[in-house]
């Protein structure tokens, strides 16, 4: 099991090392070229016999199965979206960790060196059936979260979108949308990630840079009316055609369950109780079925999903 970061700089070595050793891998690597590296192991892996489940977490992991449990309640889905938002204003000490002791030490958050390499330069996501690169922050859509708030988010670089279309043929579009909130934190983030991808910086130190500005100044950072969920934050979203009307169908979680704990763990029970029997480099929706994985994932998190359904769904019919 890998939880090692930044996702870009290691999701590569561990699998090409688990290959070697002959060894299964569950990784929540979260980089979308890395992800395409790694999947051209997978030849190899087969040949060593061992299973590599890749980007099984929060981001990459239950977005993936989500994404899938939405698609298959249409008889075809052309569109899959997911917006993912953090409300960074909630659990700053646990979200932002310390810039200072960052700098003594060296040890640069991954998490957050992922962000934001997720954010800099061109990101690929899938657009009119094909994998297309564009600037996040040029391409900003607004989409309208369960309870009616409007949040603006941007493409990133995860995985979903390269290894989705994969799975599910007549896909045109494929994307995992990000906001962050409040609002402004997006126009800090936007300055680091042109740095990046100027040269100018790196995702080490542009994560530092970024964690000094909202610690500096949390007041103009970190204030501001938010209005989205707070106990959960996820949506998946699929459109196409069902009994031959156009559908779009929603669904996100009925309470605070997600996380990057459950579903790594419940991967690597199931390969070490041997119910993984495809070999090869597998992303979450090829290794697993969609509902029943995330229900004992959810069980496995250290959160727990309250009584009655794990996900709370909508239908809209579409003309």
């Amino acid at each position: 099991m890998s939880t090692a970061g930044p996702d870009f700089r290691v999701a590569l070595p561990v699998a090409k090392a688990a290959v070697a050793a002959g060894v299964h891998l569950c990784d929540i690597g979260a980089d979308g070229p890395a992800l395409q590296k790694v999947l051209s192991l997978d030849a190899k892996a087969k040949e060593a016999n061992v299973s590599i489940v890749t980007g099984i977490g929060h981001v990459p992991g239950v977005s993936n199965l989500l994404m899938q449990y939405a698609a298959n309640q249409l008889d075809k889905a052309t569109d899959l979206q997911l917006c993912v938002w953090w409300d960074l204003s909630r659990d700053r000490a646990a979200l932002f960790g310390n810039p200072e002791e960052m700098k003594r030490t060296g040890r640069i958050n991954a998490s957050w060196q992922q962000v934001l390499a997720w954010v800099s330069g061109r990101v690929r996501t899938y657009r009119g059936g094909r994998l297309v690169a564009v600037d996040p922050f040029e391409n900003p859509q607004e989409v309208r979260l369960p309870g009616g708030a409007m949040v603006t988010a941007t493409p990133i670089g995860s995985t979903e979108p390269i290894t989705l279309p994969r799975r599910n043929r007549g896909l045109k579009s494929v994307s995992v949308l990000m906001a962050f909130l409040p609002r402004q934190l997006n126009d800090l983030l936007r300055e680091r990630a042109r740095e990046i991808a100027g040269g100018r910086s790196d995702p080490s130190k542009a994560t530092v840079a970024l964690l000094d500005a909202i610690t500096a100044d949390p007041g103009r950072w970190l204030k501001g009316r938010v209005g989205a969920p707070s106990d959960f934050g996820m949506m998946a979203t699929a459109s196409g055609t069902k009994d031959r009307r156009k559908i779009r169908y929603s669904c996100w979680p009925a309470g605070p369950w997600e996380s990057t704990v459950g579903p790594l763990t419940v991967a690597a029970l199931r390969i070490l109780h041997g119910k993984v029997r495809d070999r090869g480099v597998l992303p979450p929706e090829a290794a697993f079925e969609p509902l029943r994985f995330l229900e004992e994932a959810a069980r496995a998190g250290p959160g727990r999903p309250g009584p009655g359904r794990l996900l709370t769904e909508s239908r809209e019919s579409l003309k």
